[in-house]
Formats: structure tokens, C-alpha cells, sequence
């Protein structure tokens, strides 16, 4: 079963300790990603992420250099339950923050998260954040803050959930990446952003039999 994106949505977010807002989960092997940007004084005030009362697990933080104002988080949880739940998001004292998330199928429900990493980056209208992708048909999922400028998708790159204005989004592949180093790309329109990027890979449900797919003139082969 090939990875899908299941549903987009848009949160909620202001200046508050707790936020909550509804998303759908539905298919077979999900995984639920939630982002969120920082903003004003926030630092990391996440305390928990909450999705049907189940707690969500950190992927990581990033913030733009010299900022600790603006951050990118990610945070996951494999098998959400299917139908329409709150996500509610605790910080641990009040601050302004925007919410987003993205769920998909056909994921690992043993190893969801490939790998992850972060990128921070100042002054500048193009960068990336990038991840050594070790199983093959694996899609990229992100988090990005820039410095409230409006921010476009990069090559291999297409946006998905807005975390509240045009610096700030969520991101993925919009399908299957092979195995090495691979990225998710950002634009900008103003020269100077700083910015703060988060990335995983999420791998897809293994097949029967222990066989890899293997890439081949743009198609897929089991051998």
C-alpha cells in the first residue's frame, strides 16, 4: 500500500496557553503530523499535543538564528484514531502560536519516521532542509517559519497546511522519494528572512515478504 495524503487542516492559533480544533483521520495505516510557528516571546513553551486525548511525540524544533522567536515545530502520531477529533495543543504559559496538521496512509505503523532533522538559516530567500532517506517509496513531511514574508515551494516541494501567514507552513514531497539525501525547498520574497525548517521521512507499510522496491524509469519494480 502506497503512502497518501489522507487530509489538510488549517488549525487555529492566536495568543492563549491551549488551543483546539477538529481534524478527520480516515483510510488504513495512518499517521497524524501536527506543526506549529512560534511567535512573540515563545521559546519551546509546548507542554503536550493531544490528539483524541492520545499524546503526540516531538519530531523537533527549529529556530531562525539569533531568533528564539522564530520557531518551526513538528510533532506525529502513528494510528490516530479514524473519524473527527480535537487536537489540542498545552504550552506552559501564554504566548502566541499558530497550528496545523496533515495525516496519510499507508505508513509503517511499526517504524513510521524514517529520519529527521532540522535546519536553521539567516538572511537569505532560498534554503532547505535536507535527510538521508534510508527506505525507498518514503514521502517527506515539513514544518517551515520564515520571517513573516511570503515563502513559495522549492523543487520537490509542494505546501500543504497554513500555520496562520504566508511564512509560515507545512510541506511534503506530494509523493514517494527513493533512498539517499533528499530535500524539502523553500523561496522567499525578501532577501534578508531568517528561517527555522523541521523534516522527517515517513516510511511506507513494508511488503509482504521482506522483497524492496526498487526505482526504475520513473516507475517501481519488486524483485
Amino acid at each position: 500500500m502506497a503512502i497518501a495524503r489522507d487530509s489538510i487542516n488549517n488549525g487555529t492559533g492566536g495568543t492563549g496557553t491551549s488551543w483546539t480544533y477538529s481534524h478527520t483521520c480516515s483510510g488504513e495505516d495512518r499517521i497524524l503530523l501536527v506543526a506549529g510557528r512560534g511567535g512573540g516571546n515563545s521559546g519551546d513553551r509546548v507542554s503536550t499535543i493531544t490528539y483524541n486525548g492520545k499524546n503526540l511525540t516531538r519530531i523537533g524544533n527549529s529556530f531562525a538564528i539569533g531568533s528564539s522567536s522564530e520557531m518551526s515545530t513538528l510533532w506525529y502520531i502513528i494510528n490516530p484514531d479514524s473519524g473527527s477529533h480535537n487536537v489540542v495543543i498545552t504550552l506552559s504559559s501564554s504566548d502566541y502560536s499558530k497550528w496545523g496538521s496533515v495525516s496519510y496512509t499507508g505508513v509503517d505503523q511499526d517504524n513510521p519516521i524514517n529520519v529527521s532533522n532540522t535546519n536553521s538559516v539567516q538572511n537569505s530567500n532560498s534554503v532547505s532542509v535536507s535527510g538521508m532517506v534510508t527506505k525507498d517509496n518514503s514521502w517527506l513531511v515539513g514544518s517551515v517559519k520564515n520571517s513573516i514574508h511570503q515563502l513559495f515551494a522549492g523543487t520537490g516541494t509542494i505546501l500543504t497546511s497554513n500555520l496562520g501567514n504566508e511564512g509560515s507552513r507545512m510541506s511534503d514531497s506530494n509523493g514517494v522519494v527513493a533512498s539517499g539525501s533528499r530535500s524539502l525547498a523553500y523561496t522567499s520574497s525578501d532577501a534578508g528572512d531568517d528561517w527555522g525548517m523541521v523534516l522527517c521521512a515517513i516510511a511506507p507499510v513494508p511488503i509482504p515478504g521482506g522483497r524492496n522496491p526498487m526505482f526504475f524509469n520513473g516507475g517501481v519494480s519488486v524483485g
